[in-house]
């Protein structure tokens, strides 16, 4: 699609040439972006490949059978040290990744961070694995999610590169009933440890978030649609992280004793920021 953004359109050609182990060629790289709804001309593609190499990814030509096939090297690790402040905070980025094991992108992450610790001198990896003698994390509990189809997540977020509308079926919480919904999905939000769809509901014509875990079938539309500007900002300000309904209610609360001089000294500390 035209409203493909340069680096996304780059980020796709950088990840099709390092997974080939052959190389490809600008009319592959065309191919492969067309299959994704991308249309570009050998021009662009062209000038995509030279922006790659500018800014030192690791992209080089080699002429076969009077065709240029263009290769890309998958990045690793050499000679690179970390201070023990920074080794203690590769445990801790582990640690807090445990309570999201459960999500596909969790479980991806956790697998990074092995894989960093693996390539590691052995002293360092040493001296991680002894940190669970020494420091204890207790990450902000979470949900625990139960598992969600990776297809599904993959429609959802090419819906929201290329700005498709979804059909979504539905099983509210508030009602047990399930609804069909056309939305414009904007953002993949994780709350407490699960997937939530941030978007636009064209039937209740308003900002509206369901959780993925809950949509039991979905379809991408044909249809096309404009994203809003500051959505996700509007989003935010307007959000409440509990259950919520139609209907406003203003509440005063009173407190008393230790509650009400809690109650003040975090006031002060909100103020102070």
């Amino acid at each position: 699609m035209s409203d493909t953004t340069q680096i996304e359109r780059q980020l796709y050609i950088l990840s099709l040439l390092s997974e080939s182990k052959n190389g490809c060629t600008i009319d592959d790289i065309m191919s492969y972006l067309n299959r994704l709804g991308i249309e570009v001309s050998q021009k662009t593609v062209s000038r995509d490949l030279d922006a790659l190499s500018m800014v030192n990814f690791p992209v080089y030509e080699e002429e076969r059978n009077k065709k240029t096939y263009y290769i890309a090297k998958k990045f690793g690790l050499e000679n690179v040290s970390f201070t023990l402040n920074e080794l203690i905070s590769i445990y801790f980025i582990k640690e807090i990744l445990n309570s999201y094991s459960a999500l596909e992108i969790g479980e991806n992450a956790s697998q990074l961070i092995d894989r960093l610790i693996s390539h590691l001198p052995q002293i360092n990896r040493d001296y991680i694995n002894s940190l669970n003698e020494l420091v204890k994390v207790n990450p902000a509990e979470v949900l625990r999610e139960k598992r969600i189809d990776p297809g599904m997540l993959n429609q959802i977020r090419d819906a929201i590169a290329f700005r498709k509308r979804l059909l979504i079926t539905y099983n509210s919480f508030n009602k047990e009933e399930q609804t069909e919904r056309c939305i414009d999905p904007y953002f993949l939000e994780i709350n407490e440890g699960c997937y939530h769809l941030v978007c636009y509901c064209n039937l209740r014509k308003n900002k509206r978030v369901f959780r993925v875990s809950r949509i039991i079938s979905l379809k991408v539309l044909d249809e096309t649609f404009e994203k809003q500007k500051d959505f996700y900002e509007e989003y935010q300000r307007s959000k409440f992280d509990k259950l919520s309904g139609e209907k406003q209610i203003n509440l005063r609360l009173r407190f008393s004793g230790m509650a009400a001089k809690f109650v003040q000294d975090q006031l002060i500390k909100v103020k102070s920021l």
